[in-house]
């Protein structure tokens, strides 16, 4: 079962290699276009898509490997004994997983009403109250 998950996780990482190489590719198309004065819609918008894709397809690999930054971070600074105790919760990812499901908030509870409408102001974004009147 280990190799398998272990299969997994690379094959993850090849997808967030690919990711990558199309955030690049769009980043450098876009700056070709604006050189060129041509307006390719969304392009900006393809390129952070493919950046968070990649951040969350490596995310598996490096939490099993104990590589993410904010774990080592954390580890570095703790004494022998509390690094030993810490070591095995923080680098499960499960558990990272499940913490962070515990800690975020449902999502329902920042949509807004079906009526409701968002417009823009000048001082940003807001929402109004619309009402169906027959």
């Amino acid at each position: 079962m280990s190799r398998l998950v272990h299969a997994f996780y690379q094959g993850l990482l090849g997808l967030s290699c690919l990711s990558m190489l199309a955030a690049f590719g769009s980043v450098a198309l876009g700056v070709v276009a604006r050189q060129a004065r041509w307006d390719i819609p969304g392009l900006d918008a393809y390129a952070g898509y493919a950046i968070v894709c990649a951040l969350f397809l490596a995310l598996p690999a490096t939490l099993a490997s104990g590589d993410h930054i904010r774990v080592t971070l954390v580890l570095d600074r703790l004494s022998p004994a509390m690094r030993g105790a810490m070591e095995w919760p923080l680098r499960m990812p499960w558990w990272c997983a499940g913490r962070a499901a515990i800690s975020c908030p449902s999502p329902a509870a920042r949509l807004p009403a079906p009526n409701d409408r968002l417009t823009e102001a000048p001082h940003g974004p807001k929402t109004e109250r619309t009402t169906w009147t027959s």
